[in-house]
């Protein structure tokens, strides 16, 4: 028969964690841990919405890894963005192109992410505009990619404006109705 052993743990205690200050200051909810350092490496998905607190974000699912432990604060970062398949499927009807593409982009501070984009189209246009579409907005992610380090381009994907210049840059080829990061994951 195996060994029981009979080494005590302690008490587990209670840690909040909190996201990057340059998206919110609001906890993100908290995790208890016999050792403060078990959680270290540990990931938690939430909500955009509740993090902001804005209910206009609430399409997307963004994911948190903790990276350290300060007194009874658990500090973490961003690794993943990703938005809610309902919003896709509301986004995306007959009679309009859906244009998808996924690519490996690296930052300004070597760091690399996997970037999905999506275009809708207002009508239904042929396979080489779609590509052009495609080329033309993957050529401006990873131009602006490597412009940014990972924070700073963390902080225009969760707050749009990474978005908002990517519309304008691909509608002057064709009309679109969305432009957006569907997924962004770091390597």
């Amino acid at each position: 028969m195996a060994e029981k052993t009979t080494q005590k743990k302690g008490k587990k205690r209670w840690y909040h964690i909190f996201p990057p200050s340059v998206i919110s200051k609001n906890s993100l909810g908290e995790s208890s841990a016999y050792d403060p350092n078990s959680l270290v490496g540990r990931t938690i998905s939430k909500n955009l919405g509740e993090v902001l607190g804005d209910h206009k974000a609430q399409n997307v699912q963004i994911t948190f890894k903790i990276n350290k432990i300060i007194e009874n604060k658990a500090t973490s970062k961003v690794t993943g963005y990703e938005l809610l398949s309902s919003f896709l499927r509301r986004s995306v009807k007959p009679g309009k192109s859906r244009i998808d593409d996924s690519f490996i982009a690296k930052t300004k501070d070597n760091v690399q992410v996997k970037l999905k984009s999506l275009i809708v189209t207002r009508f239904k246009c042929q396979k080489s505009l779609q590509r052009a579409l495609r080329d033309s907005a993957r050529a401006y992610l990873i131009k602006k990619a490597a412009s940014l380090d990972y924070e700073r381009l963390v902080n225009e994907i969760v707050f749009h404006k990474l978005q908002f210049e990517l519309r304008d840059t691909v509608k002057k080829l064709y009309p679109v109705n969305v432009a957006e990061v569907r997924v962004m994951k770091r390597i």
